[in-house]
């Protein structure tokens, strides 16, 4: 049961709960049922009041204008209309074509900048590159790092990665082609 009251108490019944509490009586208060006159008409009972409405859209506030420049609407949306805008807004993030720079790529695109390197390393050890093949797949791995780091920022990591390969690489490939550059001091 609700701890509130159902329906609002009388004078007389308030004035009966201070003399039982040991309150003194108000001088403003209505007179208890004994000192009133006799022809009194009956007390009335107050019919039930709906329950007021929590919901600030529900009140009667008065509109006030929102300034020109504001993003503000000058009426609450009904729930249709919120609804509606809401639908209007989820169709038109999905409708919006992807931005092709935040996909990572490809492996196709990345696969033959790690195989050049290690290809021609590979090809440098065991079949005796020439010079300008090794600088060709250096060049190569270069060319794939760069295009790598410029239309696809979210796999800069595979151009650091095949960057430093094709550093060590021409690096390797230089002390083995030049072997005077082994003992330099």
């Amino acid at each position: 049961m609700s701890p509130l009251p159902q329906r609002r108490k009388s004078p007389q019944e308030i004035a009966k709960l201070r003399e039982s509490l040991g309150v003194p009586a108000r001088e403003d208060a209505a007179p208890p049922e004994a000192e009133k006159p006799a022809p009194a008409p009956p007390p009335v009972e107050e019919t039930a009041k709906p329950p007021r409405s929590l919901r600030k859209s529900d009140e009667a506030i008065p509109r006030l204008e929102s300034p020109p420049d504001s993003k503000l609407p000058h009426q609450r949306h009904s729930r249709e209309e919120l609804d509606a805008i809401r639908r209007r807004e989820a169709m038109s993030m999905m409708n919006t074509p992807p931005n092709k720079r935040l996909f990572p790529a490809h492996p196709a695109l990345v696969a033959p900048g790690y195989l050049i390197t290690v290809m021609s390393a590979a090809g440098i050890w065991f079949y005796q590159f020439p010079p300008w093949a090794t600088g060709l797949c250096v060049i190569a791995s270069f060319a794939v790092a760069g295009l790598l780091f410029v239309r696809h920022p979210v796999s800069r990591h595979h151009a650091a990665f095949i960057a430093v390969l094709a550093v060590l690489l021409l690096v390797f490939a230089s002390l083995y082609y030049f072997p005077q550059l082994r003992h330099a001091t």
